[in-house]
């Protein structure tokens, strides 16, 4: 039978998602000032928006998987949220091209291993039969966090200079670790 606590861990996992996608896209909003005040050249914003995140990314889905399977949801997931937090506030304290490259090479690690744990989470705590929303809600949020970030972005930008609106972007992941864990 349906549980109260479920649909706690399914929000949690969907908020985790919108955070998630608000970190990641909003990068690419954002490319235009980062370029102006760091000096890059359209081709060096374009490998980080492109294949510094998403070769990463994609490459460590399974090895982050796995690792998320042994250590559980509760331990796994808020490292992953910690981890892409941490990286997206360190994102806008360097100006240095490699390092850039880098930090949001840790987006992608951590923010791979996130949607396969929270997704065998939904099939640990939900019957088959009610996964179709959990799962659904996961998917949503992502557009929804994408969504948000987008236009949050091109909105803070005006009055908040790039570096501080990525490390505030970065506190909510941090919080929801801790909430998550407890």
């Amino acid at each position: 039978p349906a549980t109260h606590i479920r649909m706690i861990v399914s929000t949690w996992l969907a908020a985790m998602a919108a955070l998630a996608y608000l970190c990641r896209l909003s990068i690419s909003v954002a490319a235009k000032s980062i370029r102006g005040d760091l000096g890059l050249t359209e081709q060096q914003m374009g490998l980080i928006l492109g294949p510094t995140f998403f070769w990463t990314y994609a490459l460590a889905q399974i090895p982050s998987s796995r690792l998320g399977e042994r250590l559980g949801a509760r331990i796994s997931l808020p490292c992953f949220a910690c981890a892409w937090s941490i990286a997206v506030a360190m994102f806008g304290t360097v100006t240095w091209f490699p390092l850039l490259c880098g930090i949001w090479m840790v987006v992608g690690l951590a923010q791979a291993g996130a949607f396969p744990v929270a997704t065998r989470t939904i099939a640990a705590w939900y019957p088959r039969s009610e996964r179709a929303l959990a799962s659904g809600s996961l998917v949503a949020m992502m557009s929804l966090g994408a969504a948000v970030g987008a236009g949050l972005t091109g909105t803070l930008i005006q009055w908040i200079p790039w570096p501080r609106l990525f490390v505030l972007y970065a506190v909510p992941g941090v919080f929801w670790a801790i909430g998550f864990y407890y």
